[in-house]
């Protein structure tokens, strides 16, 4: 017989198997219990043909008794009629007693038969009163009364021993038997019950120690393997089998592989990125800056388009940088040096970073001041900070303000960076945090990696609107005095 296979068809062994065997020892209660209920049955059966046996016996005694009462002493006729009616009611009752066995339906009839002559004999009974008849007619009726009486004590002698040919009840016969046998079924039925139990408890818990190992060996083994490709070491083998456990953890398998393809993939695509693709355009970027320089007083119009297609290069360089950064992130190769900075600081040199794109685009951007201090990586945090202004800057119109803030908190402090647009909403705006996201006009990564660095300075940061239709996009980074704390 094979071992089950799946979970399902395990559990299904671990239901069936104990319930086979209740239904196995319920059967076997129920078998001993019918025996000894058809036994109670046949002693209780036997017992009343006894009682009526007995009893059409004693009646039919009695009714010659009153007979010759009736007969002798002029004694009432309505006692006999009693007994007669009853007589009649005890035959019924043994009949219907008897009536699946032939040999004792016939004992039954012989003793009516021997009954009712005997008491035929007894009417014929005359009195023993002198009526003026000669004394050799008074001797002849006395002894026809007594041979009529001698010969219904004969026919009713011989219902004694066919009364006794009736099944006696065992307890009766036996007696001490019938107790032992008593005990020694009561005996069995804890046996029975002991035995269930033992041997139920004991399928049960052998099937769920089996169920329990092959579902746990399955588990640790999945469970092993995701902390190894989690560490990004290699996984254990496959654990083999047919079981839902295995083909998950060959799926796993399967998936780590094709993981690590989509990563080398990845790998070499930022490799052409890094190397093929920001070498050449930094040296487009320098050309256009020197081509800038070169021209000199050009129109209007020309100047204009250099500028613009310098800027666009620019623009793609920076999503190069901040898609290299974020890998860095993602990786885990990004070492921040902090250091106790003030947050004014920190405003005023993101403002420089993004000053020239926002007065290409005709937007002023206005500082905050504060005395809060914070520890974090000077370079890293400017550059989150910068990316939040250059997203603000994308999207407001030309000629309005950005606002700068920096509000305190007990342990935290917060950026705010508000503007108007009439490009994006709050929700959109918000979803650009997400680096998978669909990049709406004007968007490049600058908010995924601000999230991202943020994180890592242990701070938060998100987007909210005022009544005035105004976005407010707010960095939460934690205080000097709780970070000391």
């Amino acid at each position: 017989m094979n071992a089950p296979r799946t979970i399902y068809a395990k559990g299904l062994l671990l239901i069936s198997i104990p319930l086979v065997l209740e239904l196995a020892f319920g059967l076997s209660l129920f078998c001993l219990q019918h025996y000894y209920q058809d036994k109670l049955k046949r002693e209780r059966v036997a017992s009343e043909i006894i009682f009526h046996a007995n009893e059409i016996w004693i009646n039919c005694s009695e009714i010659m008794l009153l007979e010759a009462a009736y007969s002798f002493l002029g004694a009432p006729k309505q006692p006999i009629v009693d007994r007669t009616n009853l007589l009649h009611a005890e035959y019924e009752m043994l009949a219907k007693l008897v009536a699946d066995d032939a040999m004792q339906t016939q004992n039954v009839e012989n003793i009516r038969a021997y009954t009712y002559q005997a008491i035929a004999l007894t009417n014929r009974l005359k009195p023993l009163m002198w009526k003026g008849e000669s004394l050799s007619g008074l001797v002849a009726g006395i002894k026809s009364t007594v041979d009529n009486f001698k010969a219904a004590y004969d026919l009713a002698y011989p219902i004694l021993p066919a009364i006794q040919n009736f099944a006696k009840p065992e307890f009766i016969v036996y007696g001490p038997m019938s107790i032992r046998e008593v005990e020694r079924a009561a005996r069995m039925v804890d046996q029975v019950v002991l035995v269930s139990l033992a041997g139920s408890t004991i399928a049960a818990s052998l099937l769920f120690i089996y169920f329990i190992r092959t579902i746990k060996r399955g588990v640790t083994a999945i469970v092993e393997n995701t902390e190894r490709f989690r560490r990004g070491e290699e996984l254990n083998p496959a654990i083999g089998g047919g079981d839902e456990l295995a083909q998950v953890d060959a799926a796993f398998h399967e998936m780590t592989d094709e993981i690590k393809e989509a990563e080398r993939t990845k790998q070499a695509v930022l490799a052409v990125i890094s190397h093929d693709l920001r070498s050449p355009l930094t040296s487009v970027l320098a050309c256009f800056t020197l081509l800038g320089i070169h021209l000199g007083e050009t129109g209007e119009a020309t100047k204009a388009a250099i500028d613009q297609e310098e800027r666009s290069v620019e623009q793609l360089v920076r999503m190069i940088n901040d898609l290299l950064d974020l890998e860095k992130i993602e990786a885990q190769k990004l070492a921040l040096e902090r250091k106790m900075i003030p947050i004014e600081k920190v405003v005023e040199m993101s403002i420089i970073k993004v000053e020239r794109f926002a007065d290409q685009d005709g937007v002023t951007i206005r500082g905050a001041s504060s005395d809060a201090e914070i520890l974090a990586d000077p370079d890293w945090i400017v550059r989150a900070l910068s990316n939040v202004l250059l997203a603000a800057i994308n999207v407001s119109a030309r000629g309005s303000f950005i606002d700068t803030s920096i509000v305190r908190f007990n342990q935290d402090v917060e950026i705010r960076v508000t503007f108007a647009s009439t490009i994006v909403s709050a929700d959109t705006l918000s979803a650009q945090f997400d680096r998978y996201q669909k990049r709406e006009s004007g968007f490049g990564l600058e908010l995924p990696l601000s999230m991202e660095i943020i994180k890592l300075h242990g701070g938060a940061i998100g987007v909210s609107s005022d009544q005035a239709q105004r976005l407010t996009i707010w960095v939460r980074l934690r205080s000097t005095q709780s970070q000391v704390s």
